[in-house]
């Protein structure tokens, strides 16, 4: 077995997982979470609330089949089960057990989970959200560039009282972002084999403490040739923070949708929120880096790593 640590939880892996937080642990480590190799229904889940394509969620239970891959079932917030597809290899299981399961399984244990990446601030963070592909994680590893450290990549979790947890010591990485940035990726490895997106290792820019989050700003782009920032207040937060949830669809089977909208509502009082439109086209990443950290500066948080 092996021990890591992700989200403020021990985790308990027959898998090997280089992307996390490795733990001295023996076979009566306590843990908060177990993922082991067994099997799982082809049918899915009894009395499913929910379901998409390839997913079916009920109260308790969260199963997911991924073509080639694996099928994933994940239940009461401390438990994921993987039956592997033959032939598949381990860097395609654990991409999907560390994103759409760890997910469900965040959601489960009452999180709220951003669909971005979280920075530290001074003695606070900010996050970064928004769709795939808008740049989030570009932007994350510009300000890692710059000294920043890193809480999150991709999927952010807030706790109740509004800290982010810390999740992986790594950012993915696309091979055009990397090539911007001057990151070279020939001892990288591919979080998948056939796609050309890397794990870069944070090593000591990695935060792995609580950190409460200050900021939130949304990236969305546009076809103008420069950036607009705008500020977003009062009950008008609600829908972005919505709109940015990480897999909000599974909420949907598991019971939990008034909690998460009060969930929505807490954190709308405890940040700021910002949209920020940038060009779809020549992305000026140094220059939004520059303008965030002016707007971080004016809202009064500490420029610091």
């Amino acid at each position: 077995m092996q021990y890591y640590s992700a989200f403020q939880l021990v985790i308990q892996s027959e898998l090997y997982f280089p992307e996390l937080l490795p733990l001295a642990g023996s076979s009566d480590c306590k843990f908060d979470v177990s993922i082991k190799i067994g099997k799982v229904d082809r049918q899915g889940i009894p009395n499913p609330l929910y379901h998409g394509l390839l997913y079916q969620v009920n109260e308790v239970c969260f199963w997911l089949t991924v073509p080639d891959v694996a099928r994933f079932l994940i239940s009461g917030g401390n438990s994921i089960i993987v039956e592997p597809f033959a032939g598949v290899d381990e860097d395609s299981i654990r991409v999907f057990i560390l994103g759409s399961c760890m997910g469900a399984l965040l959601m489960q244990r009452n999180l709220f989970l951003l669909h971005g990446n979280a920075i530290k601030v001074g003695s606070n963070c900010i996050s970064f959200a928004g769709n795939s592909g808008v740049g989030k994680s570009t932007l994350s590893a510009a300000f890692f560039k710059r000294g920043y450290s890193i809480l999150a990549d991709d999927v952010c979790a807030v706790d109740s009282i509004g800290h982010v947890l810390p999740s992986f010591p790594q950012i993915k990485l696309w091979l055009d972002a990397s090539t911007h940035l001057k990151i070279e990726t020939e001892a990288l490895r591919k979080i998948r084999p056939n796609i050309d997106k890397f794990a870069v290792p944070l090593g000591t820019q990695f935060h792995s403490d609580p950190l409460t989050l200050k900021v939130v700003y949304i990236l969305q782009s546009h076809n103008k040739d420069d950036f607009e920032f705008s500020t977003i207040s009062g009950m008008n937060k609600l829908k972005p923070l919505q709109n940015n949830t990480y897999r909000r669809a599974y909420l949907k089977g598991m019971g939990k949708e008034k909690a998460y909208f009060n969930q929505c509502g807490t954190l709308s009082n405890q940040i700021h929120l910002v949209n920020i439109v940038r060009p779809q086209h020549g992305f000026k990443l140094d220059k939004l880096v520059n303008l965030i950290e002016a707007d971080i500066h004016a809202r009064g948080l500490i420029d610091a790593c």
